[in-house]
């Protein structure tokens, strides 16, 4: 019985431990990753008018689109983990149903409506006086904004994934994103110049929901194309 339960235990360990080193090496190569995007980046296109206008519509624009969704998601995994405990899988994965299509409906519209006036908003959040700045940043921001769509969808789906105790692929995910923008930059640049870098943007975003999407193969077939709002974790999430 003891030995059982001394090999139950290093068992479990054991996954722990690989979770943990396959987490932490995913985390070491986004980072890698990042550090390659900015030398290449640095050397096609320096500190000229390009990088900034780049710089601005990414850091400035498309970062808060990206992260503001993450952050209104994130009661999500608790409240998921809790229904599958009370009422089971199917009950869970209708909630994500839910969570899903209102945030697909509420950050599309926000999309669209970001591109129509991306113009605008680069006026009034930049205090650029080059127009050829303003007019390269607006090309930018179109560009890239759709990928604040397949973002939200990616944190929606990781945060599934860790609710599955599956955490290799969605740490995955931000160095496969920095990955594809530094191969688009270097496929595309001599062809696009600074937007083979937005186009990267977008295309690492769209990798990283396939990833997720592989991963929660087995799962995907209970979400249901409906919104619940008597559904009491779904009431909760809004408060």
């Amino acid at each position: 019985m003891a030995g059982n339960g001394e090999t139950m235990g290093s068992g479990i360990g054991g996954k722990i431990f690989r979770g943990a080193a396959i987490v932490s090496a995913c985390t070491l190569l986004a980072k890698l990753m990042g550090f390659v995007q900015k030398l290449v980046m640095a050397g096609e296109f320096g500190v000229g008018v390009a990088a900034d206008a780049f710089t601005f519509a990414f850091g400035s624009i498309l970062f808060s689109m990206i992260v503001i969704p993450q952050q209104l998601i994130a009661p999500f995994l608790p409240l998921f983990v809790e229904e599958k405990e009370k009422n089971g899988e199917d009950a869970a994965w209708a909630f994500a149903s839910s969570v899903l299509l209102v945030l697909a409906g509420v950050v599309g519209v926000m999309v669209v409506v970001g591109m129509l006036g991306a113009e605008p908003i680069v006026r009034f959040v930049s205090r650029f006086e080059s127009p050829e700045v303003v007019k390269s940043t607006v090309e930018l921001v179109r560009m890239m904004f759709p990928a604040a769509l397949f973002m939200a969808m990616f944190s929606l789906a990781a945060l599934l994934m860790n609710a599955h105790k599956r955490f290799a692929i969605p740490a995955l995910g931000d160095a496969m994103n920095k990955f594809v923008v530094v191969l688009a930059m270097v496929l595309m640049v001599r062809a696009m110049g600074i937007k083979s870098l937005a186009f990267g943007v977008l295309a690492g975003a769209v990798v990283c929901v396939i990833l997720q999407v592989v991963g929660l193969r087995r799962e995907i077939g209970r979400l249901r194309f409906r919104v619940d709002v008597t559904s009491g974790p779904f009431r909760k999430l809004l408060w």
